[in-house]
């Protein structure tokens, strides 16, 4: 079972994560999760499509969750995301397998 798809219950709790509790894309407003544990952003399809985000090819076509399982990815966004009164270019990696913005270390790096 992918960590998507546990319950609340199940998940074992994560460490080094921070909500942040509003993310703007360009006209958007959206939740997100700072976690430093990943290595990427990532996002459902559900939530690309909503945003009416471009989902491009990515090389990378699968990444591994916290519990080691494989979470499939189908292609990737690019576009600037606004956190407070910082822009930051973003890739965002998309999955069938998510329901939420989770922002990664790579995301955190390019806040200097």
């Amino acid at each position: 079972m992918t960590e998507a798809r546990r319950t609340e219950a199940e998940r074992p709790p994560l460490r080094d994560v921070r909500p942040i509790r509003e993310t703007k894309v360009p006209q958007y407003r959206n939740s997100a999760l700072i976690y430093a544990g990943s290595d990427v952003s990532i996002t459902g399809e559900d939530v690309a499509w909503k945003f009416g985000w471009r989902i491009e090819d990515h090389e990378m076509k699968m990444v591994h969750v916290a519990n080691n399982e494989p979470m499939a990815v189908i292609g990737a966004a690019y576009m600037t995301l606004c956190v407070g009164n910082r822009s930051v270019e973003s890739e965002i990696l998309i999955t069938p397998d998510c329901k939420q913005l989770v922002l990664g270390i790579n995301w955190l790096t390019k806040q200097g």
